[in-house]
């Protein structure tokens, strides 16, 4: 290292010296390691942890060695293979038992809780990945309504309607080529087979049961955060990716994803209730709002950017509001009257309802504004400039000029160039995030509100 980079390491341990640890280098010796039915030696190193009483340090009971599966080979590190053994300091004589209780200065809990880089990036991924999996979970739960609705109607072909929402589906999950690429007909009268793979097929990205697998996996990268509820109820989600990959029927699926949907509300509601209001609740929730943002662009896109006859598009208008939780409020105050332009209206502009497009963009920017910055306060940083950009589209969108489509080709031009641009910011925005808090080609530090700086940013 330079001296200009040591003498940067120097302050940042200076300043924050809980988050590092030193480690002289030193040559390894061997330990008996039972490979292949026999002792043989393998090199090894032994650590030992030591706690700090003030005025001395005690040596723990505990410690751990890491231990080379290779013959004459130093590679004992985890990430390369090696082999971990617990161990114990032992002595002939009795030892006296140390207990040594912080007494913490401040209450605020965001101020003692430190928190990684990695860690904080696996909390938002948690937030994206649940509302990836709930929209998607929603959404296919009332396309498969539609279609039992359609069979029992004994219909030859499938509705025009369903056939929009197939391709929304696909769009949605960008499993392509899917049913948006219409080679011929025979996706659309039996589409069971590509429903199915977008349930229960584990294998597939962008999949119900793929999405399963991708959160729990790091749901568990961040367990120190869950309570004894939230781990049974990640258990019982784990459950339902078995049910799921052993369904073979309409009915069987439909069945298993209501219960998919109860449970990934019941993981939410839990840490809603029992996080702190910290960076990392901030993070999760920011992901959360991103991902729901992008589904309801998505579905909007696919079903209105190009004009259907009225009947079409009064049974899509009701399929999205549905999906959507806005199909209460939007009957009690426009009861049976159908309008494209009250439900934009309703979907982009009503501030009071989580699920509208100006609700959830006010919410990912009250979330970026909680998150340690080090700039001026006053100022905004790439991410929240991002968001403000999006909200700027939707509080000047017009629905009566963005719903006029082309006589030939019955394209609204306005309403999907304002989506895409809405959908491009937002996308952009994890990028952002990832600039600011989630680089690990570093050395991991603390994302932490400190007492003494309360403003800055720790990545």
């Amino acid at each position: 290292m330079s001296k200009e980079d040591l003498e940067k390491l120097r302050q940042m341990i200076l300043k924050n010296p809980k988050d590092f640890v030193a480690q002289e280098e030193v040559s390894l010796s061997t330990t008996p390691s039972f490979i292949e039915g026999k002792l043989v030696p393998r090199f090894a190193a032994i650590r030992t942890f030591l706690v700090s009483d003030g005025n001395d340090y005690k040596v723990m009971q505990g410690g751990l060695t890491r231990s080379s599966p290779v013959k004459d080979k130093f590679v004992i590190s985890n990430q390369l293979g090696g082999l971990s053994k617990d161990t114990w300091i032992v002595t002939d004589t009795p030892t006296e038992h140390y207990e040594h209780i912080i007494i913490r200065t401040t209450s605020n809990n965001q101020h003692n809780n430190s928190l990684t880089s990695r860690n904080a990036e696996n909390l938002f991924w948690v937030g994206r990945l649940f509302e990836r999996t709930m929209a998607l979970t929603s959404f296919l739960k009332i396309v498969l309504d539609r279609l039992n609705e359609n069979v029992n109607d004994k219909a030859k072909k499938q509705q025009e309607y369903l056939l929009v929402l197939f391709k929304s589906i696909t769009h949605l999950t960008k499993t392509y080529p899917g049913f948006a690429v219409e080679v011929d007909d025979s996706i659309f009268e039996n589409p069971e087979p590509e429903l199915f793979s977008l349930i229960n097929n584990s294998k597939k990205a962008g999949s119900v049961a793929y999405d399963i697998q991708t959160f729990l996996r790091t749901s568990n990268h961040v367990s120190d955060k869950w309570n004894a509820d939230t781990r049974r109820i990640l258990n019982l989600i784990e459950d339902n990716l078995q049910s799921l990959r052993n369904s073979h029927s309409i009915n069987q699926v439909s069945h298993n994803l209501d219960k998919l949907y109860t449970r990934l509300f019941a993981f939410y509601g839990n840490i809603f209730e029992t996080l702190p209001r910290d960076s990392g609740f901030y993070l999760l929730e920011t992901g959360k709002n991103i991902e729901r943002i992008l589904s309801l662009v998505s579905v909007l896109r696919s079903a209105f950017s190009f004009k259907k006859n009225d009947e079409v598009e009064t049974v899509l208008m009701e399929a999205i509001l549905e999906n959507h939780h806005l199909l209460a409020q939007y009957r009690y105050i426009y009861k049976s009257h159908w309008s494209l332009v009250a439900v934009l209206n309703m979907a982009f502009l009503e501030t009071n309802l989580p699920y509208t497009l100006s609700y959830l963009l006010d919410a990912l920017s009250s979330c970026l504004s909680k998150l340690p910055r080090n700039i001026d306060s006053n100022r905004l940083n790439i991410a929240e400039r991002t968001v403000l950009e999006a909200i700027t589209l939707v509080k000047l969108f017009d629905a009566e000029s963005m719903i006029k489509a082309d006589e030939d080709t019955q394209y609204r031009t306005e309403l999907d160039k304002t989506l895409k641009q809405v959908y491009d910011l937002i996308s952009k925005v994890t990028s952002n995030l990832a600039s600011l808090y989630f680089n690990h080609s570093v050395m991991q530090h603390s994302f932490l509100d400190t007492i003494e700086r309360i403003n800055s940013d720790e990545i």
